[in-house]
């Protein structure tokens, strides 16, 4: 199974974000470079569409023709005359689309009027009313729903990029929240249900497990939470944690943690934040053994898997052990190895799915560069 997606993966949640968003700016200005994409111009590329790295998150799988064109001429003919060069890509996802679906408008062809919040086709000024279906900038189809007088009505989901497993699922009335909400794994199963009335949460929200067990329950009153009683005492433990890692106290916060997986040790989010702490106090073993727990209850917990790959990787660098960074062979014993290639090959298989997954690791800077280092040799190594 190819790696490569998770390199992307992991250097998108580390340290390129500024860096590229200068470059990116700097670039424009110098070179004038517009790409559009199934017509579509890409006047704020950064949004979502490129990777922070600064290539696209199109890959070459999804192009099905690509024209550079850099003719003034030609450019100025087509309503671009600011630029010095023009990238024109068709995604198999546009190419392959009916007819009849590429007339349903999508987001950027209508706009939002701004002083009465309703939703205008571009050029008309009465709201608009029908179907719309948005993409992602691959080409897939990333969202539908209906829209009445310029409001959002019924209901609205969005899947994630095969374009069938759903994301989210939302109930509209006239543009407001009203009704059913469910949230979805990248298996198809439920993540988070409740209901909305007016656009604020109300009655039982039940978050759930990737396996179909339930992991917690929250009361809404007009918005407001309130957690359901067998829940109250560990949740206050895990606030009181967080103060203590605030204060520096990390043992204390340790305890706290501790004392949590006690009344509730069902529960995934314990096991990740004691762990993630375990690694910070360089307790790897500690660490890694919680973050297994994490995983075991709910497998697609990719926060807890990429911060397994961390704390191994970590461990094997950490002053001391058998494969310190002043050693210049490399001694990494080939079980371990193979676990984090394990680990690096199930988020690339969420990555199939969802290749905008970000997370944020809080690692110090150079030791975020020496963990990149070392997992991407383990990646090259990866069968």
């Amino acid at each position: 199974m190819a790696i490569k997606p998770l390199i992307l993966f992991i250097c998108c949640i580390f340290i390129l974000g500024n860096l590229y968003a200068t470059d990116r700016k700097t670039k424009k200005e110098k070179d004038n470079v517009l790409y559009v994409v199934d017509y579509i111009p890409m006047i704020a590329p950064n949004e979502f569409n490129f990777k922070l790295a600064g290539e696209f998150y199109i890959s070459n799988d999804d192009i099905f023709s690509k024209e550079v064109i850099s003719d003034k001429q030609r450019i100025k003919a087509v309503g671009y005359d600011d630029v010095d060069t023009l990238i024109v890509i068709i995604t198999n996802g546009y190419h392959n689309r009916p007819e009849e679906i590429k007339r349903i408008p999508s987001f950027y062809n209508i706009s939002i009027n701004r002083k009465d919040g309703k939703i205008y086709p571009k050029d008309s000024h009465e709201p608009y009313t029908g179907d719309f279906i948005n993409y992602y900038f691959f080409g897939k189809m990333y969202s539908k729903g209906k829209i009445l007088n310029g409001r959002y009505d019924d209901t609205l989901t969005e899947y994630y990029e095969d374009g069938v497993t759903k994301k989210r699922s939302a109930v509209f009335k006239n543009g407001k929240l009203d009704g059913a909400f469910f949230q979805y794994f990248i298996n198809g199963n439920l993540k988070l249900s409740g209901s909305y009335t007016d656009s604020v949460r109300n009655g039982y929200w039940v978050e759930w497990y990737s396996n179909g067990n339930v992991k917690r329950r929250f009361l809404y009153d007009n918005g407001k939470m309130t957690v359901v009683k067998e829940d109250k005492q560990w949740t206050e433990l895990l606030e009181k944690a967080d103060n203590f890692k605030k204060d520096g106290k990390d043992n204390e916060a340790i305890m706290c943690y501790e004392n949590a997986i006690q009344l509730r040790p069902d529960i995934s989010d314990i096991y990740y934040l004691k762990g993630k702490l375990e690694v910070r106090m360089n307790r790897y073993n500690d660490g890694i053994h919680d973050l297994n727990k994490a995983i075991k209850l709910e497998p697609y917990f990719n926060e807890a898997i990429v911060s397994r790959i961390v704390a191994r990787a970590q461990r094997l660098e950490s002053a001391g052990s058998t494969r310190w960074l002043k050693v210049n062979e490399d001694t990494t014993p080939e079980e371990e190895k193979q676990k984090i290639c394990n680990d690096l090959k199930r988020i690339a298989q969420c990555h199939q799915k969802d290749r905008y997954i970000a997370l944020d690791l809080d690692l110090p800077l150079m030791t975020k560069l020496d963990v990149l280092h070392f997992i991407n040799e383990i990646k090259n190594n990866c069968q």
